[in-house]
């Protein structure tokens, strides 16, 4: 499955894991971002468009859980997934109720971390197509508004006669 219209945000800080993700998702994405410590993602998260998040717990600067948090300060529906090497029960309890779509344990299985991120990737494009539709709907809305509030002008010219 393709997602060219979407971004998926990389955050690690090895290097030979963030050519792994490079190597899984570069073709199946319209842009992948990789960023080495969360301080740096979330700049490139304000910076960018980010339909995904992927995103280790054990980091310098800034660990997944905070950048989770800052996250979602900024954007509250974007899937964000959290990778762990510590399989620690705690911080995932902790990243579900922040609202992380998944919590994976390192080392993962390629294909259900292919799984899991395309899961997000779809649920992005959902969101992003439902925010289209709203859009569509507003301004059909606001337009509506706009004629009645017209026609009101109008009648109100016409009675003052």
């Amino acid at each position: 499955m393709s997602f060219q219209d979407l971004s998926l945000l990389i955050v690690d800080d090895e290097i030979d894991i963030l050519e792994i993700y490079e190597d899984l998702f570069g073709e199946n994405v319209g842009t992948l971002i990789k960023a080495s410590d969360g301080e740096d993602a979330l700049e490139k998260f304000k910076n960018h468009n980010i339909s995904v998040v992927v995103s280790d717990i054990s980091m310098p600067k800034m660990n997944g859980i905070e950048l989770l948090e800052k996250i979602r300060g900024l954007d509250k529906a974007v899937p964000f997934i959290i990778v762990t090497g510590y399989g620690d029960k705690q911080n995932a309890v902790k990243a579900l109720r922040l609202g992380a779509f998944d919590f994976i344990d390192k080392p993962f299985d390629f294909e259900k971390i292919k799984k899991t991120v395309n899961a997000a990737l779809e649920s992005a494009q959902q969101i992003k197509l439902l925010n289209l539709h709203l859009g569509k709907v507003i301004t059909a809305m606001q337009q509506e508004k706009n004629v009645v509030s017209r026609q009101n002008e109008i009648l109100a010219k016409f009675s003052k006669k």
